[in-house]
């Protein structure tokens, strides 16, 4: 994540505390395996921002086992709710790498669309 943070972007000198990065190993235990991937983006927002991290607190007292949930209740209490209410001036940067590394197609297919959900946030690339 330092290297992606030190490298300017087209939005200009990327902030790493507006970063968030996730990758995926085949073979690599959790790194491949999708149930990890929201709360490791949910993870970094509410180490990274306050007013995400609050958000994020809230969601996961409301529901006390959210990382059993599915992927797209994760994504949309723990990462889509917490970054449309900031205001903060963006942008928020996600990074996933090595999508095609993860342990099962249909989970692939999931967080590429939970990914284009994310479209509509104007902070986040």
């Amino acid at each position: 994540m330092h290297l992606l943070a030190a490298q300017p972007s087209r939005h200009g000198q990327v902030d790493e505390q507006r970063l968030a990065a996730s990758f995926f190993s085949r073979g690599g235990g959790d790194t491949g395996q999708a149930d990890k991937f929201v709360t490791s983006i949910a993870v970094q927002l509410a180490d990274n921002t306050t007013t995400s991290r609050q958000h994020i607190r809230d969601a996961v007292a409301e529901r006390g086992n959210i990382a059993q949930q599915s992927l797209r209740d994760q994504w949309q209490r723990l990462v889509l709710r917490p970054l449309s209410k900031l205001h903060e001036p963006g942008p928020y940067i996600i990074v996933i790498d090595a999508l095609d590394e993860c342990d099962n197609d249909d989970n692939v297919q999931i967080i590429v669309r939970l990914l284009a959900e994310a479209r509509w946030l104007d902070r986040v690339r």
